[in-house]
């Protein structure tokens, strides 16, 4: 954002281009040119952007209501094994005397770092957890939140960090969100200039 602009996603430059496309003709002004923050805008420019782009975004999510609960299953599952592995974890650091923590913020060191992703727990898992714990100097909680879900995420942390994570689930409809997360931002940043 070094120009002032808002640094978009590519996703989210090819979503900025289709509500472009749906909106041509319509307004004296380039939808683009204000999101992207290279107009100059008035209020009632933002307003109009911002109807189009929540327009946008309405229809995409009802093309995906199929998707959505198909993910919402998945996004259950994940949790669900989340909720197994992390008592796994806790009863085995509680037992090597390994402190368990959940912290706010981990600034690891990427290049001493080995990421493990898995599928869920099972037997060689479980094995792998009391091995990660036996070299660790404490096991830290990093899993994230979607929606009211737990994405498991675990840092091992010793002579070298391993990181476990349960695979999360994927759809089109966390790229939809944060393609709408930036340009809200974009519109707010905008909105508050005035």
């Amino acid at each position: 954002m070094a120009d002032g602009n808002p640094a978009f996603s590519e996703q989210t430059r090819t979503v900025i281009g289709e509500i472009e496309r749906e909106n041509k003709g319509k307004y004296e002004f380039s939808i683009s040119g204000i999101i992207e923050g290279s107009t100059k805008a008035t209020q009632q420019q933002v307003k109009m952007v911002r109807d189009a782009v929540d327009a946008y975004f309405s229809d995409a999510k009802k093309s995906l209501v199929g998707e959505q609960a198909r993910f919402e299953t998945e996004l259950q599952k994940a949790d669900a094994e989340y909720r197994k592995m992390d008592e796994v974890i806790r009863n085995k650091a509680v037992t090597a005397r390994v402190p368990y923590i959940k912290p706010t913020f981990v600034d690891a060191d990427s290049q001493g770092q080995e990421e493990i992703t898995i599928e869920g727990y099972s037997g060689a898992i479980d094995l792998l957890i009391t091995k990660l714990v036996s070299v660790s100097n404490y096991v830290a909680d990093t899993s994230g939140i979607y929606d009211k879900y737990t994405l498991g995420s675990w840092v091992f942390s010793g002579q070298k960090a391993y990181v476990l994570t349960i695979t999360p689930p994927s759809s089109p409809i966390v790229a939809i969100e944060r393609s709408q997360r930036e340009i809200d931002a974009a519109l707010d940043s905008l909105s508050s200039k005035k």
